[in-house]
């Protein structure tokens, strides 16, 4: 079991034992060895929220929203590292439109599900992307339709809240708006 709060990642192993797995208490940017990595998680979610998302190689997906990117827990050689997944860019994409995943610019809140094949989907306020299971390449799957909004005026953003992905591989966002 993996949880998040403040700016740490837990990992509770099934004898009930909880420690950190990364993070080092303060908000900021870093990646590599786990226990040096910083986060800056839930700092611009109005509600505080951390998701985190378990890839099947045994990945762990962080929304670090206060940084704008998905970052990958994972073990190398016996050690735990973080690295950025995607975002940190300033590369905007358009329906359709691919790039190399750090290349790219999230905006607002980051959420994010991983499919039973390993493909990462993330969504932030203005749409949705997917990065392959090798993480090589994200592609824009596009903007919320205007039926997600209030009404059929301009899409606002949807500030997603959370994500998880079902066994056929279908993807679901949370959002607390509207």
């Amino acid at each position: 079991l993996y949880l998040a709060y403040g700016q740490f990642v837990d990992i509770v192993t099934p004898d009930g034992m909880r420690s950190h797995l990364a993070g080092t208490g303060e908000p900021g940017f870093r990646d590599g060895p786990a226990y040096q990595a910083e986060f800056r998680l839930g700092l611009i979610v109005k509600y505080r929220v951390h998701n985190l998302a378990c890839g099947p190689d045994g990945s762990v997906y962080v929304a670090d929203g206060g940084n704008r990117r998905i970052r990958r827990i994972h073990q190398e050689q016996g050690q735990w590292w973080v690295d950025t997944w995607a975002g940190g860019g300033d590369r905007r994409l358009g329906p359709g439109g691919s790039a190399p995943p750090n290349t790219v610019a999230f905006s607002g809140t980051v959420a994010v599900a991983v499919t039973p094949q390993g493909e990462v989907t993330l969504a932030d306020d203005y749409g949705a992307y997917r990065v392959a299971a090798d993480g090589r390449e994200i592609r824009y799957l596009g903007r919320w339709p205007a039926s997600a909004f209030y009404s059929d005026a301009k899409p606002g953003g949807l500030n997603m809240m959370m994500g998880d992905a079902d066994g056929a591989g279908n993807v679901y966002f949370v959002s607390r708006t509207p």
